[in-house]
Formats: C-alpha cells, sequence, structure tokens
C-alpha cells in the first residue's frame, strides 16, 4: 500500500487563513511600538533643549544679572531638527524669586503653545 505524505487542500487553507490573520495584527503591533519610540525619542530632545535654555537663563541671570522678557521665543537646531520654544514668568511671593515655564514644540512658532512636547519649569533667583 503505497501512502502519500503532505498535507491536505483544507489543512493549507486554514495554516493560510490563520497567518492572513496573525501578520495584520503583528504589523499593526510594531508600528504602535515604532510610533511610540519616535514620540519618545521627540520628547527626550525636546526635554534637552527645554534644560538647555533654562540653563542659558540661570547663566544670564547670574552673570548679568538680567532676565529676558516675558513671552521671549526661539528656535534652535538639534539632532538634526529645528525646536521652537517660548519662556514664561511669573513673579513668587518671594522677593527676586521668579518662576519660569518654557515649552517646546517642533511645530512652527504660532503652534508651540498648542502643540508643546517638552514643558519644563524652574525657579530662578534675580539678584537686585
Amino acid at each position: 500500500m503505497n501512502k502519500q505524505r503532505g498535507f491536505t487542500l483544507v489543512e493549507v487553507m486554514v495554516a493560510l487563513a490563520v497567518v492572513a490573520l496573525a501578520l495584520p495584527a503583528m504589523i499593526g503591533a510594531m508600528i504602535a511600538t515604532a510610533d511610540g519610540t519616535a514620540h519618545m525619542r521627540d520628547k527626550a530632545i525636546a526635554q534637552w533643549v527645554a534644560a538647555n535654555q533654562i540653563s542659558e537663563l540661570r547663566l544670564r541671570a547670574q552673570l548679568k544679572g538680567d532676565m529676558p522678557r516675558d513671552g521671549t521665543r526661539g528656535e534652535v537646531d538639534m539632532a538634526g531638527r529645528q525646536w521652537y520654544w517660548v519662556l514664561k514668568s511669573e513673579n513668587t511671593d518671594v522677593a527676586g524669586l521668579v518662576r519660569w515655564q518654557i515649552r517646546v514644540s517642533d511645530e512652527p512658532m504660532r503652534a508651540v503653545e498648542a502643540a508643546a512636547i517638552a514643558d519644563l519649569n524652574s525657579f530662578v533667583a534675580v539678584l537686585q
């Protein structure tokens, strides 16, 4: 008796159906992971931009004794991309102590407040 080995047509069709259902789900998961990774990269770079601007602000206060105006805006190139930032100040109850907030975005200047990727707050003392 000669018995042939192999898969039947039904088994092959079931296997293809399983692959057809699983493959899009796996691709979707990989795309979501890549998007999440890109967002975290952007957030980290934006935090670096904000930290750099706060450091400059503190040095300026320490060396020159002055502060930029509220609403000062700028842009900087970091990691091969253009980043936009805006500074906001708020006086505190302590004389000479100012709360500064910097918001950073990769969107143009008009959208930096609505589309901020990073938001950093710092308190800076100005000697008077």
